[in-house]
């Protein structure tokens, strides 16, 4: 595979990803929180495991861009922001501290999940 396929598969992905540069995310607050949610289980787990940096949390989950136009829309999308909004301060964090501000993060992002009308969205998971 070229390199000039490579990006040109990568534009593509992007502008299915996107519409006028902003993510293309559900509609529905109760899908749109879900999404989110699990997004947000994701990076955070991955930061857990030390696949990633726990700077990833600021420059993906914490991102004002981000989390801004989620905020108001649903209860459970508001339970799902204000971990967003913590999760910038996840890289100034002693390793203990660290551990225990995931596992709380990832309980609250799980009962946030659970608060939604479809049970298929209340997951438990045993990640360590």
């Amino acid at each position: 595979m070229s390199a000039e396929r490579s990006e040109v598969e990568m534009k593509l992905e992007l502008e299915i990803l996107t519409k006028n540069g902003e993510p293309d995310l559900p509609r529905a607050a109760d899908d749109l929180a879900s999404f989110v949610a699990t997004q947000a289980i994701g990076v955070l787990h991955a930061i857990q495991m030390g696949w990633i940096t726990p700077d990833a949390g600021i420059w993906t989950l914490g991102r004002p861009r981000f989390w801004r136009p989620l905020a108001g829309r649903s209860p459970a999308l508001d339970a799902i922001v204000e971990v967003l909004q913590q999760s910038d301060e996840l890289s100034g964090l002693p390793s203990e501290a660290l551990d225990r501000s995931l596992s709380t993060l990832l309980e609250q992002l799980r009962a946030a999940l659970c608060t939604l009308p479809d049970p298929g969205s209340c997951v438990t998971w045993d990640l360590k």
